[in-house]
Formats: C-alpha cells, structure tokens, sequence
C-alpha cells in the first residue's frame, strides 16, 4: 500500500471515528459481569451508521451506496474511488462536450480528459480504460463486512442512545440495553435481566412449540373450513332441488285449477245456452200465439164492418176457441220463466283452508 493510500485511509477513518467535533464522544457503559472481549464486540457495535455509510460505502459524486454491479467503486490513480457509473457518464458528458467544440470530431472521441472531483488530478482515459481502472478493494470489503454482519438490523435503545439491546428482562419481557441493566432493570430490584442470546436459546423452543400447535389449529381450521364450503356446496345443490319440487308441485295444483275452472266455465256455458233456448222457444210460442189472435182479430173486425154475419159468427168461433185454449209453453217452472241461475262453491272454505296448510318444509338437523 503506498504511501498516499495508507494517508488516505486513516483521514477517512478519522472522519469516522470523529463525526462531529464539537460533540462529546459518548461514554462507554456496559455491565461489569461482562467478558472483555465481549464488551469489545459490543462497543464496536456503537456507531453512527448513517455516517459510516456516507463515508465508507457512498460514491461522492452521486452519492449512491456502492455495489458489485454498475456502482462498482473504482480507484484513480490519485486514490481517490468514485463508481464505475459515474465515471462513464463524466466520459460522456466531457466528449459531448469536446465533440460540440469542432466539427473535426464527427463521432466522440475514443479518449478524454478525466478530471478527480476530490483532488483536481487529471487523467487521459478512454471508456475501455475506465472499465479496467482498478477496483476498491477496502470498499468491497466492507460492503461484504455490513452484508455479513447485518449492521443495519441492530436495534437501539429509545431511551439511552446509541445503546444496543443486547438483553432481556424477564419480567417485564422487552429487550434492555447494558444501561438499562444498571439504572432501570436491576436484578436487585426484582428484574430478572439475561444475555438476548440465552433469552432466545430459552424462548426459542417455547415459541416453536407454540407455533406447532399453531400449525395444527391451522389445520384442523383448514378441515372444519373445508367441511363446512362442502357443506355449502351442497346446501346450495337442496336449494336448486327443494326450490324445484316447490315450484312444480305448486305448478301442477296452478294446471289443476285452471282444468277445473276451464270445466266449470263450460258447463255455465251449456247450461246458460240451454237456459237461452228454451226461453227462445218459449218466446217463439208467444209470437205464434199473438199473430194467430191478431190475425183472428183482423177478421172479425172485418166481417163487422161488412155486416156479414155468417163470417162474424164463423170468426167469433174461431177467436173463442183460441182464447179457451190455454197457452202451452214448455220449461216452465214458475211465473218468472225458470230465468235462475248461480254458481255454488262447493266445500270452496275448506279447499281454500287446506290450500293455505298446503304443503310442509321438513329441516333435518344434523
């Protein structure tokens, strides 16, 4: 490692280690009971992570987090590293650039002047020269180190900050900070504080069992649920066919009555034609008798004016014997001509009564 690389690293490390100047550096706390070594691991973990980002893992041009792909970092001769992205784009942008200068470059240029935005070097490179720029080993290494170490799941304390929960009352189950241990979760006090790593060995199992039996009320849900769609299924199946049978039942009750009705309107029918034809013929009698009486009339009036004596007499005998004749008119039953006639329903309040009881839903519970 050279000599402007090894300075470079330790300014940036700097920059890491002292984020801000004008702020205290927050002071260790973590219990006694714990290994040495332990407590290093943990203090490690107390960082800003936003700021070891902006400053290890972002490229400062457009200040994207690096990556393996297009935000590959790539180290200039300076030692400066910026992504692979950003230095095609300032290729192209500077050939454009060149290219709008003259009219001596009709297509853009195969090499441009690279300028470092941090120290103002310069370089000459083409785009194959800048793809095979060598890459930034140290920001690999530490993008790999965050992915490994999951950084960025670590959870903090609300109430002491910065502090990891790395414990766990039992008591009062929630997860405490080394802080917390020793201020609001003393063991003295009744708290009953244990590594986060023993609580999840000890809670662990407790909590795969809870999820087992989880699991088997999932599936005996999952039977009862299947059985009662089944049983929807063919609720819906006795629906189609009760509904069916109702309808056709009451259909042919609908075909018999209106057989019946058709039946009883033709009989009315006859009968009211009968009724006709014999006042017809009653009526027709009537007629014969008053133009034979008429007829009778005319001629004796006749005879009388004519003085005729013989034909008076002969026509007053044959007004006499009409006159004792009675009238013979057939179908007669009283005075009004037999003209009675209405319809009789025939037991029609029970039939109406069984057709309101008519007919009776049978639920089977099972």
């Amino acid at each position: 490692m050279t000599e402007c690389t090894q300075e470079y690293l330790e300014e940036k490390f700097r920059q890491f280690r002292e984020p801000n100047s004008e702020e205290e550096k927050i002071p260790e706390k973590v219990p006694k009971n714990i290994h040495s070594t332990e407590k290093l691991r943990r203090r490690n973990l107390i960082f800003d992570e936003e700021h070891f980002e902006d400053v290890f893992l972002r490229c400062l041009i457009c200040r994207e987090v690096f990556n393996e792909s297009e935000k590959l970092p790539k180290t200039l001769p300076c030692h400066h590293s910026f992504c692979l992205h950003c230095f095609l784009q300032m290729f192209r942008v500077e050939g454009e650039y060149r290219q709008s200068l003259s009219s001596a470059f009709r297509s853009m240029p195969r090499a441009v002047k690279i300028q470092c935005p941090s120290c103002r070097d310069s370089i000459i490179a083409s785009e194959d020269d800048l793809r095979r720029l060598p890459n930034d080993h140290t920001v690999l290494e530490l993008i790999n180190f965050v992915r490994e170490t999951g950084i960025n799941d670590i959870s903090y304390c609300a109430k002491h900050q910065l502090q990891p929960l790395n414990f766990f009352c039992e008591p009062c189950a929630i997860p405490v900070c080394c802080d917390c241990t020793v201020l609001d979760h003393k063991n003295t006090n009744g708290h009953n504080v244990m590594n986060i790593t023993e609580a999840l060995s000890k809670y662990t199992p407790i909590i795969n069992d809870t999820i087992t039996e989880m699991e088997k009320s999932k599936q005996e849900y999952l039977f009862k649920r299947a059985q009662i769609e089944q049983s929807m299924k063919h609720l819906s199946q006795m629906e189609t066919q009760v509904t069916d049978e109702i309808k056709l039942t009451f259909q042919k009750l609908r075909h018999m009555i209106d057989e019946r009705e058709r039946d009883i309107l033709s009989m009315s029918e006859q009968e009211m034609n009968r009724k006709r034809q014999n006042l017809m013929d009653n009526f027709k009698k009537i007629i014969e008798r008053e133009e034979c009486m008429m007829d009778q009339m005319k001629e004796l009036e006749i005879a009388k004016e004519a003085n005729d004596i013989s034909q008076m007499f002969t026509s007053h005998q044959a007004a006499q014997n009409t006159l004792s004749t009675p009238l013979q008119l057939p179908h007669i039953t009283n005075d009004n001509f037999g003209v009675s006639f209405h319809f009789e329903a025939y037991k029609h309040r029970r039939v109406m009564q069984d057709l309101l009881n008519f007919g009776h839903l049978m639920v089977l519970s099972s």
